[in-house]
């Protein structure tokens, strides 16, 4: 029999709280018949989000053909799918043939140009489809690069606190060095040059050699947009130390007010930083709520040939990433375009998509803000809020957390799940339930604080 001591101690040490014991705690809960407010997750349509109609009618095209041909009409007569979405299925279909094959590693080369194109036409630079590789959503870009990356025990990786717990986890199953820089919360949780001097020099003096450098941009669990200065002043930081720049871009459609997305890819590019290595991540997970289909990719830039060879031979052992997230990955950088029979549906869905999460930002941020004792940076994009909360001595976000969970029913992952400065106490909640149910959570939320905090 397998047992608990035959198990790895890395993954035994791995911890991932978005999914962690309050996750477990409330489902048993659901069961027994409690209503839950899942907001510790980014899971857009499991809290209501409706997917955008191009991709999901593309997709059906895609993987049953036969559609294409039948002319299913609605009530006032016209095509229930548009005929420029059918004639762009039928053009998938000719160059991939069936979604139930394995594509090359790489994925469909079709799609690499797609994506490829959108970079470019975003930033203004050239963009090499070979060095684009289309994986299961982010995340398992990031496992390979930090795979890649992560020689031995003293390989460090530089993170940001909070982040997202996919990194720590990750690089702690892979037994490497998980390097910590303090994101500054009294200025909506920028990032600090001097802090990330500190950690480094800290890490060096321990014997530890840092390799990379992971950027969240915009920030999970903060919610914060990367200026272009910052931008610009981290990549001269990674040059100076030569380390390979890990870029989480996958909320790069989320963004909130004045606020403006920067690619690093972009800046890497017009500050001819060749010696700097950049591997950037996207994904339609959040840019268009299809988290379940498992869709991104990754693009690899001042990559050397050989280095590359052990990318592309680490996902080639998965033979390569799903068939029908790659093509989803295509339609999310090729939305249909001003003039096609399609575009009205997907402006008004997409426009309404966004301004419904922004609007939720303001009301997120209003109304924590209003409670005593909490306190909630801007939020300037992504889908997030992660306040903090000042609480008795002796109590915790954890201890806090499971006793809401308790009595109200809303589900938040602790701060502590994410790391923090020690003596801070956060939660993360996200975004996206409906404004409705936003409300009657703050509502709820200020009662249980007010008594939590005076017990």
């Amino acid at each position: 029999m397998l047992e608990i001591k035959d198990i790895s101690p890395r993954v035994i040490e791995m911890q991932y709280a978005v999914r962690g014991p309050l996750v477990a705690k409330a489902a048993e809960m659901e069961k027994a018949g409690t209503k839950i407010l899942k907001c510790n997750i980014g899971n857009p349509q499991d809290l209501g989000q409706k997917p955008l109609s191009y991709i999901r009618q593309t997709l059906a095209l895609v993987t049953s053909p036969d559609l294409i041909e039948a002319d299913s009409k609605a009530a006032d007569g016209t095509s229930i799918i548009p005929d420029d979405l059918k004639k762009r299925a039928a053009e998938i279909i000719s160059v991939t043939k069936t979604v139930g094959r394995y594509t090359e590693s790489l994925g469909l080369e079709y799609v690499r140009k797609q994506v490829a194109a959108f970079i470019a036409a975003r930033d203004g630079i050239p963009v090499d489809p070979a060095y684009i590789m289309l994986t299961d959503g982010a995340s398992p870009g990031v496992k390979n690069a930090l795979q890649a990356i992560i020689a031995s025990e003293h390989t460090g990786i530089m993170i940001p606190v909070p982040r997202y717990p996919l990194y720590s986890a990750t690089i702690t199953a892979l037994g490497g060095q998980a390097v910590g820089y303090y994101l500054d919360e009294e200025r909506n949780w920028s990032t600090d040059i001097a802090e990330m001097e500190r950690a480094y020099a800290e890490a060096t003096e321990k014997g530890i050699e840092v390799k990379a450098l992971v950027i969240i941009n915009p920030g999970n669990p903060t919610g914060a947009v990367l200026s272009k200065e910052t931008i610009i002043e981290t990549i001269k930081f990674a040059e100076q130390h030569n380390l390979t720049i890990l870029a989480d871009e996958v909320y790069q459609t989320n963004i909130f007010g004045d606020n403006a997305f920067y690619s690093f890819a972009k800046y890497v590019h017009e500050l001819g930083a060749s010696d700097v290595s950049l591997i950037s991540f996207h994904s339609g997970s959040k840019a268009v709520g299809e988290c379940g289909l498992r869709m991104g990719y990754m693009e690899m830039r001042n990559i050397p040939r050989d280095v590359y060879d052990q990318l592309v031979k680490i996902q080639s052992v998965s033979l390569c990433s799903n068939h029908i997230g790659q093509i989803a990955t295509g339609l999310m950088v090729t939305p249909p375009k001003p003039g096609d029979a399609s575009f009205a549906t997907y402006d008004r869905e997409y426009r309404e998509m966004q301004a419904d999460l922004e609007a939720k930002g303001g009301l997120m941020y209003d109304g924590l803000n209003a409670i005593p004792h909490m306190k909630c940076a801007q939020i300037q994009g992504a889908m997030y809020a992660f306040p903090s909360i000042f609480l008795p001595a002796g109590k915790t976000d954890a201890d806090y957390c499971q006793k809401l969970l308790e009595e109200t029913g809303i589900l938040f992952v602790p701060g502590s799940g994410f790391g923090q400065k020690p003596g801070t106490n956060h939660f993360r909640t996200t975004l996206l339930p409906p404004r409705e149910e936003i409300e009657a959570m703050l509502e709820k939320l200020s009662a249980f604080h007010a008594n939590y905090t005076a017990a």
